[in-house]
């Protein structure tokens, strides 16, 4: 109080003053101009501790208000992707465009980046999967086709495509970035937008690109750089009066080299947005409706733990298996009194997620939609969250878009191999190759097999062959000590399995071991004689 007053009487008296702290160092660390002895202050190791904290400027008030909710980019710029989007907020991008981003929370998978073109299926993006959970059950979105907003959005859609035959990609990305705003409201107020996505994304299966021109845009743009880059200066925009080689002189003469008129086009003709759409097979617009449900159950499948399908009496079981094989799929079967139980492995089981093998477990879903009856249950990471999913084929309309088995042409190629590998053998030591005999039943075992092929000889001996696609670690051993269970109860059965489609290398030596034949690439003919003559 004394001093408060002593001020107010007679001003602020002259405080002491305070000792610098970093007055020393500071002075230490500064040397003359020219003065080897010195050492700038900060350039010894360590030195770093004897400067001054900088603070951190604020920003002014106004400049950081938040911003109001930002407009639509206009196409072809992004704006910076958040860290974590919120799971129903729009993404700016374009249908056709492959963008990352992150999905959900826990350890899953993520759905697929993109689409797996071809007549035997495609999988949706996990952007384009729509999905709700109630009391545990997964619940997929789903269209109707007797609902005529739908037909109309997708009509409307189909006949976009079409009319935009031989024209460009961005264009039609550009159109369908606008269909969004116009067409996603009608079906949905919030996912609106998703679903017509979602749409565009099948119509890219039926959809052929290709490049604009046959001639490499590398050489293109490389032969112009470098003459640009020889001149004394940079091209004038426009002639002048000093005669500085322009821009078109340039462009003049590579057109000259490489005998091409619009130099300026081609140079960036290997873009995705320079593709120029040279096919469409046009669907009807039920046809894409239906294969909308299918697919958005596919994406769903694609973070599936497990499978177990029950196929009762009158499902084509031969069929389902043709497809198991065909997908490469880990499998095991179960005879039942009604029929078989297939148990399928998920990506999530196996590996702890992989593309490849999620996309081929999606892709036999058509493959079962082909026949009934059967019911599914599969065991699927939702979001962090377990769930389950219920298929019923009496109680779905769900369309396949297979054709059958002949349009299913992935995972035969080392099969297919193998045959003409065997027919091409001079010497086979008596064995014919013939067609498996579909499944094998092992009723004391309680399992059953089904073998890829069987092999006969005049002697009257039969042994069954059955190769492997994906395979796990667990999936192996059992299968090779069931393997030693049929030998010992009379039946004669090899079993091969692929060095990569594996990831266990310990669990494939113990099963070498007990008579698994290991191959990479395709198996060799030998490699099944020499375990043929060990039978």
């Amino acid at each position: 109080m004394h001093s408060l007053h002593e001020e107010r009487r007679g001003g602020l008296r002259a405080l002491p003053k305070v000792p610098d702290p970093w007055h020393n160092l500071r002075d230490a660390g500064q040397g003359t101009q020219g003065d080897p002895g010195q050492v700038p202050r900060g350039t010894l190791p360590g030195d770093h501790r004897l400067r001054r904290p900088e603070r951190r400027r604020r920003r002014p008030r106004r400049e950081r208000r938040h911003h109001p909710r930002r407009q639509r980019l206009p196409t072809g710029v992004r704006s910076t992707p958040r860290a974590h989007p919120p799971p129903e907020r729009r993404q700016t991008g374009h249908p056709l465009r492959t963008r990352h981003r992150r999905h959900g929370r826990g350890g899953g998978v993520s759905p697929p980046q993109g689409i797996l073109q071809g007549g035997d299926g495609l999988v949706l993006r996990g952007e384009h999967v729509i999905a709700r959970l109630a009391r545990g059950r997964l619940v997929p979105h789903r269209l109707s086709p007797e609902d005529g907003r739908v037909v109309e959005v997708s009509q409307e859609l189909c006949d976009l495509y079409a009319a935009h035959l031989h024209g460009p990609r961005a264009d039609l990305e550009g159109r369908l970035a606008a269909l969004e705003e116009e067409l996603g409201p009608r079906l949905d107020a919030r996912r609106g937008f998703k679903i017509v996505r979602a749409l565009a994304k099948l119509l890219e299966e039926l959809a052929t690109w290709e490049a604009p021109t046959k001639a490499d845009p590398y050489t293109i743009r490389t032969r112009v750089f470098e003459l640009a880059a020889a001149l004394p200066e940079p091209p004038a925009s426009e002639p002048g009066l000093l005669e500085v080689p322009t821009r078109d002189d340039v462009l003049s003469r590579v057109a000259s080299e490489t005998g091409l008129e619009d130099v300026v086009n081609l140079m960036y003709a290997d873009r995705q947005g320079a593709q120029v759409l040279t096919g469409f097979e046009k669907p009807s617009p039920r046809a894409l409706i239906e294969r909308y449900n299918v697919a958005q159950i596919q994406g769903v499948l694609y973070a599936a733990k497990e499978l177990v399908v029950d196929l009762d009496e009158g499902a084509d079981a031969r069929l389902v298996f043709h497809y198991v094989k065909k997908m490469a799929l880990i499998y095991r079967l179960e005879p039942t009194r009604r029929g078989y139980r297939l148990h399928l492995d998920g990506p999530l089981s196996i590996f702890g997620g992989t593309r490849k093998y999620g996309l081929r477990l999606a892709k036999f879903l058509p493959g079962l939609l082909l026949t009934s009856p059967w019911r599914l249950l599969a065991n699927v990471e939702w979001k962090g969250r377990d769930a389950l999913l219920e298929l019923d084929s009496g109680k779905n309309d769900l369309k396949s878009h297979y054709l059958g088995p002949r349009d299913a042409n992935e995972g035969d190629d080392v099969r297919e191999a193998f045959v003409r590998a065997w027919e091409r053998a001079k010497d086979t030591d008596g064995w014919e190759l013939v067609a498996g005999p579909g499944v094998l039943p092992f009723p004391e075992l309680k399992t059953a097999l089904v073998p890829d092929f069987t092999l006969k000889n005049a002697a009257g001996g039969r042994v069954h062959l059955e190769i492997l696609g994906f395979w796990s670690g667990r999936n192996l051993i059992e299968r090779a000590a069931l393997l030693r269970e049929a030998n010992a109860r009379g039946y004669s059965v090899l079993v091969a399995a692929s060095e990569k489609l594996g990831a266990s290398p310990e669990a494939l030596s113990e099963a070498v071991a007990g008579g698994v034949i290991p191959f990479k690439e395709r198996l060799a003919v030998k490699d099944v004689l020499a375990a043929l003559a060990r039978e």
